[in-house]
């Protein structure tokens, strides 16, 4: 009787658990850093980095909307309104990146290629995390009653999304550039990507 609901969640776990290696492996690959986009925007006046990061939430957005539109979603994610807290934590996330020199991302990338030090950045992550409630005891969000904007015209968003999607993937699949999956540094469009895909 217990078989099949335990087959599905042996299922899942490994489907988790395969996204999760693949979005590691395209974060070690493309150097996917938000305080090194920064420093390049700073330093070289180049957009690129900060850009695909943007393009990672567009992936996240887009694959929404289309499971949406084709009933594969319930309900979309609740959206929260901005309050002070979410600017300080804004604030004091940016500031723990610049003192550790990397983002999230960066350090996730930095400990797959062995620098161990990195290993205290998400435990201060989630201790951070587990400690804000009893040390500042912030309101509760506020959930938006309004729905996103994408909403407006969910079926013609969604057909953008593939449009886009499709001139993003097929290319690479047509020239057969697979040797571009090996390469030491994946360019930051593909790697971000990559990781909003697999968030999804």
């Amino acid at each position: 009787m217990n078989g099949a609901p335990t087959m599905l969640l042996a299922a899942a776990f490994v489907l988790a658990f395969a996204c999760v290696a693949v979005m590691g492996y395209a974060i070690q690959r493309g150097a996917t850093c938000t305080v090194a986009a920064v420093d390049e925007w700073v330093s070289r006046k180049s957009w690129r980095r900060l850009r695909s990061m943007g393009e990672a939430s567009l992936w996240v957005a887009g694959g929404l909307l289309v499971a949406h539109v084709l009933h594969q979603l319930p309900a979309m994610p609740a959206g929260y309104a901005v309050t002070g807290w979410t600017v300080a934590g804004g604030v004091l996330l940016g500031l723990g990146a610049w003192v550790n020199g990397a983002c999230v991302f960066g350090a996730i990338a930095r400990l797959g290629s062995g620098e161990w030090a990195y290993a205290a950045t998400p435990l201060g992550y989630f201790l951070g995390a587990a400690t804000v409630q009893a040390l500042f005891a912030p309101a509760a969000p506020q959930r938006l009653t309004e729905p996103s904007l994408l909403f407006a015209a969910p079926e013609l968003m969604a057909a953008a999304f593939v449009l886009f999607a499709a001139w993003r993937v097929l290319p690479p699949l047509l020239r057969l550039d697979f040797g571009a999956l090996r390469a030491r540094i994946w360019q930051p469009h593909a790697a971000t990507a990559v990781i909003g895909i697999t968030f999804l």
